[in-house]
């Protein structure tokens, strides 16, 4: 960071002296080494995983530290000054803005680059209209570049599909292909498949939000899959798929052994396509990601995937939210669930799910030792169960926990604390009162890794905290150090209780919203906005 704030200084320094320059590229060049050597590529783009906050702040601190030794060599285009910035950047990440005002120095930097000194991996972020430009102003193909391409601004015309397909040829070391939102149909893809036998070390390909591929899209795409056999993530999700789709291109996976992120969300392919899709599950062994939000999936379906997830032991994100599967599909779910011991996210949000499922998947949790994320959200948990489910998060051995909640004494023993999970969504529960919230509000502190906290009431009906429950959760806010953000949507409070929460709110080092229901807050509170405050209140 100091030397980003000293920029201006290291760039004249560059400019005006030779051997100064080259004591500051061999300074950046090893602070380099020591800052930014953990950063992944993947690092760069959205994730279906967790991602730690000092790895996203590095990250945009790195993005910074390139347009930095861009400047450098651009005061001063020297082959030691080259050598040395490509020994300071192993990733390069480039976007419109960056390209347009860094035209000259990346006209010299890959005119007169070497082969052995490029980058680990080029990422750019442009539109059509950007490549366009890049291809007229750099040279390509370039021997051995690795590159991840994430293109914005829809087609146009076919032409520029064929325009696209011309420079996807010319890469032939292309990593990742993002062409979410691209307004893709059938035939524009077939145009671009040309250019997959260009392309056989892609390993991410990202189709999403091409509502209008269709059934048909997905019968191009299996042609597409022939030529890159090294996919290891595949987005096909919101691309107007139903089952038909799925059959039919489900058979023509079966190659891709390397495969570890699979999103078929918002695809109503039904039971049926879950079936044809189930049968390969289990030859990608290298799984990681399966993302099956709102694909119109009932309890029958998931029943008939849990055989085959039970063999995917490298599980570490699972997305069932929006498909109505309910108890006996979660119960079939938390039996296998001691056997994927990497799972990190588990989204069951809007799954129809109630206690029976939920005391089935408590069982399992203290064998998720790695989850980070759990989100039961938007269904009919009731007041013990979610008691009960915040306490296995908690990792409690023995608590003297009442029947009748919840009583101010009902914990009598000390905790053992997790510190892994960091987000635990289980708001709009129609079945959670002010009583089971008030039990969260004494088990929540448990869980000091917290950097979200969704606690809020059903929507059909207000949870009132009592001014109790409200001091126990003031009293644990302290205790969450890294806590972001806090839900309390459909929650009302007292004066006493809400004015605990929210001076514990705003002494809090790290809170930054808690978002309220303006219909809640008690008479007497002066609600004038303040941008100062992390209080958001919503608007109905």
């Amino acid at each position: 960071s100091k030397a980003l704030e000293l920029s201006n200084l290291l760039q004249f320094t560059c400019g005006s002296d030779s051997r100064a320059a080259q004591a500051v590229m061999e300074e950046l060049s090893n602070l380099s080494s020591r800052e930014f050597s953990h950063l992944q590529p993947e690092d760069f783009t959205k994730s279906h995983l967790p991602v730690k906050s000092k790895v996203k702040k590095s990250a945009e601190t790195y993005k910074r530290f390139v347009l930095l030794c861009l400047d450098l060599l651009n005061e001063r285009r020297e082959p030691y000054m080259l050598q040395a910035v490509s020994r300071a950047l192993p990733i390069i990440i480039l976007n419109h803005d960056t390209c347009t005002k860094h035209e000259a120095v990346l006209k010299y930097y890959f005119g007169n680059i070497q082969q052995s000194h490029l980058p680990h991996r080029m990422i750019l972020k442009m539109s059509l209209y950007g490549i366009e430009h890049l291809q007229q102003t750099f040279t390509f193909p370039i021997k051995d570049l690795q590159l991840d391409l994430e293109l914005f601004k829809q087609f146009d015309s076919l032409d520029q599909a064929v325009r696209l397909t011309s420079f996807l040829k010319s890469v032939s070391g292309l990593k990742a292909l993002n062409l979410c939102d691209f307004d893709l149909t059938p035939s524009l893809l077939q145009q671009l498949v040309h250019g997959f036998s260009h392309m056989s070390l892609l390993e991410e390909l990202d189709l999403s939000e091409n509502c209008n591929l269709g059934d048909n899209g997905m019968e191009v795409l299996q042609v597409g899959l022939t030529y890159i056999p090294h996919l290891a993530v595949l987005n096909i999700g919101w691309v107007g798929m139903t089952a038909v789709g799925m059959s039919s291109l489900a058979p023509c996976m079966h190659h891709l052994q390397g495969l570890r992120e699979l999103d078929v969300s918002g695809n109503q392919i039904g039971n049926a396509g879950l079936e044809s899709l189930t049968t390969i599950l289990p030859s990608f062994v290298a799984m990681e990601v399966l993302v099956l939000e709102r694909t119109g999936i009932s309890s029958r379906g998931m029943c008939a995937l849990v055989s085959a997830l039970h063999q995917l032991i490298k599980i570490s994100k699972l997305d069932f939210e929006g498909n109505n599967i309910g108890d006996i599909a979660l119960e079939c779910l938390a039996n296998i669930l001691p056997h994927l011991t990497a799972m990190e996210v588990l989204n069951l949000r809007y799954t129809g799910i109630g206690d029976r499922g939920t005391s089935a998947l408590v069982k399992a949790l203290p064998h998720l030792q790695e989850l980070q994320v759990l989100n039961v959200r938007n269904n009919s948990i009731g007041d013990s169960t979610i008691a009960s489910l915040v306490q296995a998060l908690c990792n409690r051995s023995s608590l003297d926990m009442k029947e009748d909640l919840p009583g101010e004494n009902s914990l009598t023993t000390a905790c053992h604390l997790n510190t892994t999970l960091y987000a635990l969504h289980m708001g709009g529960n129609t079945g959670v009162t002010e009583t089971g919230l008030g039990k969260v509000a004494q088990l929540i502190s448990a869980l000091p890794g917290l950097i979200w906290l969704d606690m809020s009431g059903d929507g059909k009906r207000r949870a009132h905290l009592s001014d109790t429950a409200a001091m126990a959760l003031a009293e644990a806010l302290p205790r969450l150090p890294v806590l972001a953000q806090l839900d309390l949507y459909d929650v009302s409070m007292d004066l006493a209780g809400f004015q605990a929460v929210m001076q514990a709110a705003e002494e809090h080092p790290s809170l930054r919203r808690l978002v309220y229901d303006r219909r809640g807050i008690p008479e007497g509170v002066d609600t004038t906005y303040n941008s100062t405050s992390c209080l958001r209140l919503l608007r109905y």
